[in-house]
C-alpha cells in the first residue's frame, strides 16, 4: 500500500506545469492547513503572500518541537510531511495567504464555534482551504450542535471566507477535509457571486447536510462540480445527507481510522479507488441514524448540552485533556446534576437497547 510520503517521492519534484493538479494534491493542502500559521502567514487573501517554503521554514523558527493544531484523527508526522512539502517542487513554491483562524466559546449553541481557513495560488488559481475540527472540545460540540442550528456559525464564517477569496479575480477550487468539507460545500452553495468562479469543490469525508439545503437554488448550479471522497469505511462522511457524484478511497487502518488523510492510500496520479464501501460501514451508518434520529430534538439538545458539560468539567478544553483526564470521569459523572445524569443515561440505553434489536435482526436474516 502506497500512502502519502511515497506520493511525494513520486510526484514531489514535478510542477503542476508539469504534471497536472489532481485530488490526491488537493488532500495535501488540506492536511497542510492543521498547521497554526498564526503571525506567519497573511490574514488578507491575495496579500503579503509567503511560500510554503517560507511559511514551514519560519513555522520551526518559532516552534522549534512543533506546534502542530493537534487532532485526536491526525497523527504526529506533520513535521515530516511539512519538511517534505516545502522542500518539494511540487508544492515549494505555492503561494500561501489568508489565514483565519477562530474559536467562540459562548453559552448557547449559536455562539459556539471553531474555524480556520487558509488560502493557496497554484497555476490553476486559488485554492480556498477550511480546516477540520481539531483538538477543542468546542469545535467537536460545534458538530453535534450542526443538528439543532442551521447554520452553524462556522458555516456562516466559511461563506464569508469564500465571498472575500472571490474578490481576488482567480477562478476557485473549494476542498476539506472532515468538518473542512462540509464549511466547503456549504460555502460554495451560499456565496452571491456567479458560480461560474468556481472550477469544483472537493470535500474529503465531511458529514452531510439537511435535507432542506439541497433545494437551495445555488446548489443546483455547482452540484455537479462537487466531488465527495470517502474512505472505505466511512463513519463521518456519511453523517446526515449528500446529494454529489462520491468516490471511495483505498485505506489502510480500521473504522474510526481510516478517516485521517495519512492513512488513505494513494496512486502516481492521485487516490487510489475502490468501487464500493465497506458493508459494515453501510450497516453501522443505517443504525446510528436510526437511533439517533428516534429522539426528539429537545432530548438531543440535554443529551449534547450534558456529554459536553461532562468532557469540559474541570476547566477541560481539549480532547487531549480528556483523555489524559479519563480516570476523573466517573467521578465527574457523579458530580453532575441529576437531571443532566438521568438523561445521559437515558439516551445512552436507548442506543444501546436499538443497537442490540437491530443487532438480532440482522443475524436473524443470515
Amino acid at each position: 500500500m502506497s500512502d502519502v510520503f511515497d506520493y511525494l517521492a513520486w510526484r514531489g519534484d514535478l510542477t503542476f506545469s508539469v504534471a497536472e493538479q489532481n485530488e490526491a494534491d488537493a488532500l495535501i493542502f488540506c492536511m497542510l492547513s492543521f498547521m497554526d500559521f498564526a503571525d506567519i502567514v497573511s490574514e488578507s487573501i491575495g496579500e503579503r503572500e509567503v511560500t510554503i517554503k517560507q511559511a514551514v521554514t519560519r513555522y520551526f523558527e518559532k516552534y522549534p518541537n512543533g506546534n502542530f493544531v493537534p487532532s485526536r484523527l491526525i497523527p504526529q508526522n506533520m513535521r515530516r510531511f511539512s519538511a517534505l512539502l516545502a522542500n518539494s517542487r511540487r508544492f515549494g513554491e505555492v503561494s500561501l495567504s489568508g489565514y483565519c483562524t477562530k474559536i467562540l466559546k459562548g453559552n448557547e449553541p449559536d455562539s459556539q464555534m471553531q474555524f480556520a481557513a487558509l488560502s493557496a495560488r497554484t497555476e490553476r488559481g486559488l485554492m480556498v482551504i477550511y480546516r477540520g475540527t481539531d483538538d477543542t472540545l468546542v469545535g467537536w460540540k460545534e458538530n453535534f450542535n450542526s443538528d439543532l442550528v442551521y447554520p452553524i456559525p462556522a458555516q456562516r464564517l466559511a461563506a464569508d471566507y469564500l465571498e472575500r477569496a472571490a474578490r481576488t479575480g482567480l477562478p476557485l477550487t473549494v476542498m476539506g477535509h472532515s468538518k473542512g468539507g462540509n464549511l466547503a460545500v456549504y460555502a460554495a452553495a451560499s456565496t452571491a457571486f456567479s458560480a461560474d468562479r468556481i472550477l469544483s469543490v472537493l470535500d474529503f469525508d465531511g458529514p452531510g447536510f439537511p435535507r432542506s439545503f439541497f433545494d437551495l437554488p445555488r446548489y443546483g448550479a455547482i452540484r455537479e462540480k462537487i466531488t465527495k471522497y470517502l474512505p472505505e469505511y466511512a463513519i463521518i462522511g456519511l453523517i446526515r445527507e449528500s446529494d454529489c457524484q462520491k468516490r471511495i478511497v483505498k485505506c489502510r487502518g480500521k473504522g474510526l481510522k481510516q478517516h485521517n488523510g495519512f492513512h488513505w492510500q494513494y496512486t502516481h496520479r492521485g487516490l487510489q479507488q475502490t468501487g464500493r464501501l465497506d458493508p459494515g460501514a453501510v450497516l453501522l451508518n443505517t443504525r446510528l441514524k436510526r437511533c439517533y434520529g428516534m429522539l426528539p430534538s429537545e432530548e438531543r439538545q440535554k443529551f449534547i448540552e450534558g456529554v459536553y458539560h461532562l468532557a469540559s468539567k474541570g476547566g477541560r478544553e481539549t480532547l487531549t485533556e480528556l483523555t489524559n483526564e479519563r480516570g476523573k470521569l466517573l467521578k465527574d459523572f457523579r458530580g453532575l446534576e441529576q437531571e443532566q445524569r438521568k438523561i445521559l443515561k437515558t439516551v445512552v440505553a436507548q442506543i444501546l437497547r436499538q443497537l442490540l434489536l437491530d443487532q438480532e435482526k440482522h443475524t436473524a436474516k443470515k
